[in-house]
């Protein structure tokens, strides 16, 4: 699924409801430097972060970057 913003609220609720069939879901990103980010949650929780997103840890880069910056 590449974009909730493109779905109706009934297939936006059709989607939500298939989530909570599953044990687990995986949400993946790709950070800045290309490597994949996931986490994984359980199924009956999913629809939460659907619609209120999640937070994803950024990586060692941007701990790197901070300290570096003048």
């Amino acid at each position: 699924m590449d974009n909730l913003d493109t779905l109706s609220e009934e297939q936006k609720a059709d989607f939500k409801k298939k989530l909570s069939q599953y044990d687990y879901v995986r949400f993946t990103i790709c950070d800045i430097v290309g490597m994949c980010r996931n986490k994984t949650v359980p199924g009956r929780r999913a629809a939460g972060y659907v619609d209120n997103g999640m937070q994803v840890w950024a990586g060692e880069y941007g701990s790197l970057q901070a300290r570096h910056d003048p």
